[in-house]
């Protein structure tokens, strides 16, 4: 995983001066198209030209994903970040299987990270604020969609769900 973690930031830092593949995949089979060209002797591969600076300010970011410490956690069985919550959401809003366009898929973050801050409820503000009436059952949808997400919270932190993990 921390390998992982590490080839996505090179592959990224990658430019046609300074290749940086060691930590991608090898082979012809790789998601790096560099790797990939390596393993078939082809020369399709196009750095992205991330902006150096870009990628020396989210270096940190990178460095603390790919840290002992965190990876030491997911060995623990607590791989679920806000970070993956927040994709769940996403996806449950936009599935992957069916194509969707950038404004749909912002849409889709969009109502995600409301549902994430403040709960589904918060849809029903939205909807207002589309001008579009907000009936009783759409209400109590809202309300259960909540309290099952309170509950399944409360569920999963409980020392006897821990140890079963």
């Amino acid at each position: 995983m921390q390998k992982g973690v590490k080839a996505i930031w090179h592959h990224y830092a990658s430019t046609e001066d300074n290749e940086l593949h060691d930590y991608c995949p090898e082979g012809a089979e790789s998601w790096c198209k560099w790797q990939k060209d390596q393993a078939n002797g082809t020369t399709s591969f196009k750095p992205k030209n991330v902006a150096p600076a870009v990628m020396e300010e989210i270096l940190p970011t990178f460095e603390g994903l790919w840290a002992e410490n965190l990876l030491e956690s997911v060995l623990e069985g607590l791989s679920q970040n806000n970070n993956e919550a927040l994709n769940h959401l996403i996806w449950d809003i936009n599935p992957k299987e069916k194509f969707a366009g950038p404004e749909t898929v912002l849409t889709a973050c969009a109502l995600a990270i409301c549902v994430f801050n403040g709960g589904a409820k918060t849809l029903e503000t939205v909807l207002r604020g589309l001008k579009l009436e907000v009936g009783v059952h759409c209400r109590s949808g809202f309300t259960t969609t909540d309290q099952q997400r309170l509950y399944a919270s409360g569920q999963k932190t409980l020392e006897a769900t821990k140890g079963a993990q």
